[in-house]
């Protein structure tokens, strides 16, 4: 079970470097103020207290007020991390809310209250800790964001690294050729066409190679130029459905999306049963949820075991760093293997003009 609460460096910084750096602060500023401050009832009230509550009272606030923080601001995270980590804006408020309520716990927990010498003193302090908070908050974010670019371009090289791939599979030029080549003396005009098909293929993943987004529609071209050698390879044992809708065909999305998902049943399906299989793919595009599906029948006895190779887990990457409300599954029920692709995000700016 994932924990809850898992530490990282930015958590450790938050609950031990942080509240240090302002005990440290807060003693020196304590000691400063009964140096300087003239009330000799206040003097007289933190002498009273005694030396272990004076030394300890200090860091225990501080501690406390930034444990109390992170305690909260993960809570909240984990609620509503798909909302309040996209924009800056919800984030800042976020946390100088929760660091105001932390302010409060704290301060009704804190060992030693002394009568403030100064109206304004506490609330100074308690400024100057939201300012922290809202210092932190913009520059964590700015991190996460760079950390967010480089993450999206290893999955984009990832991406073009399959392309790449893909021209190159040894397997796959092998079996595409020799199809050829015995089609070449019977039915000389198909293995033109069968050619053909692979020449577009080919030439197809060098046009979308390098590319941070592409159109669905290019990218189902590929896949029906793909599953053309494969149906002539496999015959009556593969048959296609593609169901794309004219919207959903005109919008850009990061590449090796699909095509992937269509080369796995192919390569663990298709070319694992002597039974006749089905490939159907979908895709819908209304009220600004993209809904993309890759389902095959699956006629063998045995279910089928799900784990998540490169393609897989790259499509899963890209999702997660390129929208705040998606997600990829693959589940089996009534001898049907479905993939779905599932964007809830407003990609009405991004079809094609």
């Amino acid at each position: 079970m994932k924990s809850l609460f898992p530490l990282s460096r930015h958590d450790l910084f938050v609950l031990i470097a942080w509240p240090l750096l302002n005990a440290l602060v807060g003693y020196l500023s304590l000691f400063y103020l009964l140096a300087v401050v003239e009330n000799t009832d206040l003097k007289a009230q933190f002498y009273s207290v005694p030396l272990k509550v004076q030394l300890l009272s200090v860091p225990m606030y501080t501690f406390s007020l930034f444990f109390i923080f992170w305690g909260l601001s993960k809570l909240c995270y984990h609620q509503y991390s798909a909302t309040i980590n996209k924009k800056l804006i919800y984030t800042m408020v976020s946390n100088i809310a929760l660091i105001i309520v932390a302010i409060w716990l704290a301060s009704a927990i804190s060992p030693m209250k002394l009568e403030d010498p100064y109206p304004r003193l506490k609330m100074l302090s308690s400024f100057n800790i939201v300012f922290q908070v809202a210092i932190y908050t913009a520059v964590v974010h700015s991190l996460r964001l760079k950390q967010q670019a480089i993450e999206l371009e290893v999955s984009l090289k990832r991406s073009e690294i399959a392309l790449l791939r893909m021209q190159t599979n040894p397997h796959f030029l092998f079996n595409s050729l020799n199809l050829i080549s015995y089609e070449i003396p019977q039915r000389p005009e198909f293995a033109q066409e069968l050619l053909f098909e692979l020449c577009d293929l080919l030439r197809g993943t060098i046009a979308l190679s390098g590319k941070r987004r592409v159109l669905v529609k290019d990218e189902v071209k590929l896949i029906e130029h793909y599953l053309a050698i494969q149906k002539a390879r496999f015959g009556s044992r593969l048959n296609v459905e593609l169901e794309i809708d004219e919207r959903s065909s005109e919008l850009s999305l990061p590449p090796m999306l699909l095509l992937p998902l269509v080369e796995n049943v192919i390569k663990h399906a298709v070319s694992k049963s002597n039974k006749s299989i089905t490939l159907k793919v979908t895709t819908r595009y209304s009220e600004k949820h993209l809904l993309m599906t890759i389902c095959n029948s699956w006629p063998e006895q045995i279910p089928p075991k799900f784990i998540p190779n490169g393609g897989q887990q790259n499509i899963i990457d890209t999702l997660k760093l390129e929208y705040s409300d998606a997600s990829f599954t693959i589940d089996f029920s009534n001898a049907m293997v479905l993939a779905t692709i599932s964007i809830n995000h407003d990609l009405s700016g991004e079809l094609d003009a």
